[in-house]
């Protein structure tokens, strides 16, 4: 199977990378530097040229604090894990390609005292959030269209340092490190 990572070379990327049912495919790994995947005509060219069947979208733009503190940080979120994500499922539909999209539990409150279930109605408290589910609306709008794809939420990413080392740290490797830096450490926990 022709298979294109987008979003290779970040954390989740790398582990998909490195599985090895993955890599009984062939695999086209993507990143910023291969495809700018804000750019239609590059994703419809590179599609076209590459003709994958499975496209997993894993790109996103996650600098949460960014894109809740500037306008230019909203403004990535939404083009990143909203506009291209709908522009990545159009063109995947068009290849007659199935598309899976990764994307995250902040599009929900936080609020539900029992786990959140796929039916459960989104309601994101952060920009982040919000672009995330934004996305999420595209690809479903493509799927009821007749797209082959697939969301999946998931929550924080934990794992070791990617193998290409152009990823980000995992959380773990980022605590040790801070560890080493400073007294004192302090986390959000995701919801306010």
């Amino acid at each position: 199977m022709r298979i294109a990572i987008l979003g290779a070379n970040g954390l989740l990327g790398q582990s998909l990378l490195s599985l090895p049912v993955v890599r009984e495919h062939t695999i086209f790994p993507l990143d910023q530097q291969e495809l700018d995947i804000t750019d239609t005509k590059a994703v419809v060219s590179r599609f076209d040229e590459l003709a994958p069947e499975l496209i997993i979208n894993v790109a996103a733009y996650n600098a949460v604090d960014a894109a809740e503190s500037s306008a230019e940080g909203r403004q990535s979120a939404f083009r990143i894990n909203a506009d291209a994500v709908g522009v990545l499922a159009k063109a995947a539909h068009t290849i007659g390609a199935t598309f899976v999209h990764y994307s995250t539990d902040y599009v929900f409150d936080g609020l539900k005292e029992v786990p959140y279930v796929e039916t459960d109605t989104p309601n994101p408290l952060s920009v982040y959030g919000e672009s995330k589910c934004k996305g999420e609306e595209y690809v479903l709008r493509e799927i009821d269209l007749g797209l082959r794809g697939y969301v999946i939420r998931t929550s924080r990413l934990f794992g070791g340092a990617n193998a290409t080392g152009q990823g980000k740290e995992s959380f773990p490797d980022l605590v040790l490190r801070l560890c080493g830096e400073k007294q004192r450490l302090e986390f959000i926990d995701g919801f306010e």
